[in-house]
């Protein structure tokens, strides 16, 4: 896993986003990840956690690169219409 490559995609430290993860590790009370320092591997729990959210994250990133291309403001318009009757 690369903390490294995490960090880069979404514009944060290798740091933070070890932060994030042992965050959420607390909230769920398991471990996701094990090794030394950010030389690390998933645990089944945080490859079972991996593969549960991966289609989901790949349908948001569909559908945010479908609205990226499609125009919306005239939807908006019609459904503030439909508001004001």
């Amino acid at each position: 896993m690369s903390f490294k490559l995490a960090a880069s995609e979404l514009e944060m430290t290798s740091g933070e986003i070890h932060r994030q993860i042992k965050a959420i590790e607390r909230e769920l009370g398991v471990r996701l990840i094990v090794g030394p320092g950010f030389d690390v591997v998933l645990t089944s729990a945080g490859e079972e956690l991996y593969r549960l959210l991966a289609s989901s994250f790949a349908r948001a990133s569909e559908v945010v690169r479908i609205s990226k291309r499609r125009d919306y403001s005239r939807t908006a318009t019609s459904a503030r219409r439909m508001d004001r009757t």
